[in-house]
């Protein structure tokens, strides 16, 4: 098979370990998907001469080089009375086309062994396993509702008459589930709780870990007979965190928040996380699931602790999912209680920063957007706290790592709008980004991080001036150390580089230089523009100096831009 390492793959968005194993398990898929497909196509061959494959689309530049026949194909014959369908496993088209078509064919001309009995032959032993392991679940299901039906009807003997018709609506709710003998249950408990014996209630709870549905009945009389015993919360517990119904659960567990133990609540906190804010990502319209952060709160008011440890095991999980319900569990408790951020700045930043090495699910375009929220009101809240900590993660980082800190730092001056009305951010966050921007391109030279610094200065907020015009001197020293090093690095460069690495780094040159121009445009923008400043904001402190360095700098540039397309 031919080498598959020299394919192009978007640097972009791969992180150099764990964004090109991903790609290399991404072609293994497709070349096993092409064996697979190659295979098919002997044993249809080898099934009638008349047969033949006809494909649906491109070539690619896997099959390019493989010769395996990766794309849709369908499979086609002459004499077919019935059309097929097109699909990436050919195996899926060629037996839907037998079905419709050679099952009942009298013109075959078989070639040889083997050819597509072999993939029927499988198909029907697939499907006597799968009718012999549901008749097997049913009996077995049968066998369980007799035995509880039995328990029911040894119970009826010694019961009154309200509570044999209980019984009664209790059994025909397990054979047939119908939502009309659940209600009559519950309405029976809520009016006469105190007529149901207490035999009966043992019994909901025994036969509660049954199913689902009979966990949810003995719910809805326990809470009406029994609320507070303490085998009422647990299987409230139960419910919840298996989603069943969370309204009366979630009832339950708000009145009982302070019998529960720490391990119990870290238990009940994703639950409690996805009712508070869901992901309304897939309700594009219409009306999104129901929300209620309630219990979250009120978990987070009276165990901080334990709710931290129940984000942290969401966290361990290591998927986009359960990093997303994290982060937005995290905002909702910030917005509430500001003084949370610094508790959870550093799970935050980790899990952003190293989401590329950590979410094998995450996806070269994917996106942590719930836990960037997270970041938001972190940047204006412990601004410091988070720079430490970014920069304690920089150390030894992957490139995707270091432009994700970028992407956090360019934010400080972004996010501003909410709900349609601008929202200042504190000046200790504009500083920040500040501080950070001019730092960050002599720090990491990388194509991505320049042009995340360019786009953060190209139109910067209004509220972000008057600290420009304060800080005019850093940003000609930083336009000066990074002319400094692109330089250096043209130095460098070899000769004998080949033609895709001089492209390469003629394009990072350019995107450094127009780094530099961002900088000195922005300095010069703020010595001569008279913005409107707030009272407290001092005049520009551009030095003559420093102002005749910018001004014999662009032209500097300028004839760095000519060498470049000369080269």
């Amino acid at each position: 098979m031919a080498d598959l390492s020299f394919l192009p793959y978007d640097n972009d968005h791969a992180d150099p370990m764990c964004g090109s194993m991903r790609r290399d398990d991404e072609i293994e898929t497709y070349v096993a998907a092409g064996k697979r497909n190659a295979e098919v196509m002997m044993l249809m061959r080898n099934w009638c001469a008349h047969a033949r494959a006809q494909r649906m689309g491109g070539v690619g530049m896997i099959e390019q080089m493989t010769g395996l026949p990766i794309s849709h194909f369908s499979m086609q014959c002459d004499h077919a009375p019935a059309g097929g369908m097109a699909a990436f496993d050919f195996g899926d088209s060629a037996l839907d086309f037998y079905d419709r078509n050679c099952a009942t064919c009298v013109v075959r001309k078989p070639v040889g062994l083997p050819n597509l009995s072999r993939l029927v032959n499988e198909r029907e032993e697939q499907r006597r396993i799968a009718a012999a392991r549901f008749q097997i679940e049913q009996a077995q299901a049968a066998e369980a509702l007799k035995l509880r039906s039995d328990a029911r009807a040894a119970l009826r003997k010694d019961l009154d008459a309200v509570n044999q018709a209980i019984i009664d609506d209790l059994d025909a709710y397990d054979r047939e589930h119908d939502e009309v003998d659940r209600t009559r249950l519950s309405e029976t408990a809520r009016l006469a709780p105190e007529r149901i014996h207490k035999k009966l209630v043992d019994l909901l709870f025994d036969q509660a870990s049954a199913s689902a549905s009979l966990a949810l009945v003995a719910l809805d009389v326990a809470a009406q007979v029994e609320p507070k015993e303490l085998r009422t919360l647990l299987l409230a517990q139960r419910v919840f965190r298996g989603h069943l119904e969370t309204r009366l659960a979630h009832k339950i567990l708000l009145v009982n928040l302070c019998v529960m133990k720490d391990g119990d609540i870290t238990e009940l906190v994703s639950a409690a996380a996805e009712l508070a804010s869901p992901d309304r990502s897939h309700f594009l319209g219409g009306e999104g699931p129901r929300s209620s952060p309630k219990l979250l709160l009120a978990m987070w008011k009276e165990r901080p602790e334990a709710v931290r440890a129940g984000i942290d095991r969401l966290l361990d999980l290591k998927t986009t999912s359960s990093s997303q319900l994290a982060g937005r569990a995290i905002s909702l408790i910030i917005r509430i209680d500001p003084t949370a951020a610094k508790t959870f700045v550093l799970a935050v930043a980790s899990r952003y920063v190293r989401a590329n090495q950590l979410l094998p699910d995450l996806g070269d375009y994917a996106s942590l957007g719930d836990m960037a929220w997270a970041i938001d009101l972190i940047l204006s809240l412990e601004p410091e706290a988070l720079d430490a900590s970014l920069q304690d993660l920089a150390v030894g980082a992957s490139i995707e790592a270091k432009r994700n800190i970028a992407n956090i730092y360019a934010e400080a001056w972004r996010g501003h709008f909410r709900k349609g009305k601008e929202k200042p951010h504190p000046i200790d966050r504009l500083k920040l980004g500040l501080d950070r921007l001019l730092w960050l391109p002599t720090q990491i030279f990388d194509k991505n991080v320049l042009q995340t610094v360019s786009d953060a200065f190209r139109y910067p907020p209004d509220e972000v001036w008057p600290l420009l015009e304060q800080e005019a001197d850093k940003l000609i020293g930083a336009a000066l150390l990074l002319d400094d090093l692109i330089a250096h690095k043209q130095r460098g460069q070899s000769e004998g580089a080949d033609f895709l690495a001089r492209i390469e780094w003629q394009n990072l040159r350019s995107s450094a230089y127009g780094v530099v121009e961002q900088f000195l445009n922005a300095a010069a923008k703020a010595a001569k523009t008279r913005r409107p400043r707030h009272a407290s904001s001092p005049r520009s402190r551009l030095s003559p100096k420093n102002a005749a360095c910018s001004a014999a700098l662009l032209p500097r540039r300028r004839r760095g831009w000519l060498e470049m397309w000369k080269a």
